[in-house]
């Protein structure tokens, strides 16, 4: 996701290169051990298709045809689906610290995370699954999508689905504004800036959000440090409900294990300072990345969780294929 400035000063080209023949520019990441925290869910809204089905060949006075069928089996599709994605608004997801990678234009990288938390009120959510997409569209310009969906288990706190819980979509745009190396040192600065609308996809979110960061990165040979500052304000969770705001503060490092730059040390720590509804968060991680081959990388890694509704543990598992997909 980041451009960090790397270690050897290579120029970056619009097809991946393994970290073993050393890095660009701008370096690839790792796919992060960041969490996301999704809201709470619950019941979901949907049109009553088997009424619609039955009025329907009523009028028609005969019993349903093959239309009138295929009409109801896509309904009762679409009811399945708005069950599945469908969740009321809770906890806000915390805030997660992110690196100043940027992919080359023409490149697009799928970053996905499956997970086990624990929330703050002894839920489980299993699986969370965390995705961004991030195209680069241009030198020094990317496009990102962010999202998460949980099944959040019982209130008992045992394992097992009870409800969906998905995140609203953070719709961003990621661009370079600094790139320094000293080639002598290997040592660099980097400044990115993102920021975009928060869509309201949760269940009863209402009104567009926004996210804006701030991103400063330093490198020494085989050591990435990004300073994260910005703010959020999210969607309502409801009607009439006021919007979680606030002061967004992390830092994202990535230290790596060995000469071949294949194995790194993943970690972050991140907090939200609530303004309006919400409360205050913080979280850190701590994992293992494996840059497999040039366009896939790995990670495992756990998090806890220590203020507020933050979640309070969890373990998260890291995929992150990347393609050239045009020149």
């Amino acid at each position: 996701m980041g451009r960090s400035p790397d270690d050897d000063g290579q120029p970056a080209s619009a097809v991946p290169t393994p970290r073993t023949a050393g890095r660009g520019t701008w370096r690839p990441h790792a796919p992060s051990s960041k969490p996301h925290a999704a809201p709470g869910a619950g019941s979901p809204r949907g049109g009553d298709c088997e009424d619609t089905c039955a009025a329907f060949g009523a009028a028609r006075g005969r019993f349903l045809t093959r239309r009138s069928l295929r009409t109801r089996a896509l309904g009762g599709l679409a009811l399945t689906a708005a069950t599945l994605i469908a969740g009321e608004a809770g906890a806000r997801p915390p805030f997660e610290p992110t690196d100043v990678s940027l992919e080359e234009s023409g490149t697009v990288e799928i970053d996905t995370q499956i997970g086990l938390l624990r929330t703050s009120d002894a839920r489980w959510k299993s699986p969370l699954v965390d995705v961004e997409l991030d195209v680069g569209v241009a030198p020094g310009v990317e496009i990102d999508l962010d999202f998460a969906y949980a099944a959040l288990g019982p209130e008992s706190g045992r394992m097992g689905y009870a409800e969906s819980a998905p995140d609203n979509l953070w719709a961003a745009m990621k661009l370079g504004l600094l790139n320094r190396r000293d080639e002598a040192t290997g040592k660099a600065w980097s400044i990115v800036a993102q920021l975009g609308p928060r869509v309201p996809t949760s269940r009863g979110a209402h009104g567009a959000g926004g996210e804006a960061l701030l991103l400063v990165g330093r490198t020494w040979p085989g050591q990435h440090v990004v300073l994260n500052v910005g703010a959020a304000v999210d969607p309502a969770p409801e009607a009439g409900a006021r919007r979680p705001a606030g002061i967004e503060l992390g830092i994202d490092v990535d230290y790596d294990l060995d000469r071949a730059h294949r194995f790194s040390l993943l970690g972050e720590i991140g907090g939200f300072a609530a303004l309006t509804g919400a409360s205050h968060q913080v979280h850190a991680t701590l994992g293992v990345g494996w840059s497999a081959t040039s366009w896939l990388t790995l990670s495992a890694s756990g998090l806890a969780g220590f203020v507020g509704d933050s979640d309070r543990f969890g373990v998260l598992l890291g995929v992150s294929p990347k393609w050239a997909i045009w020149q």
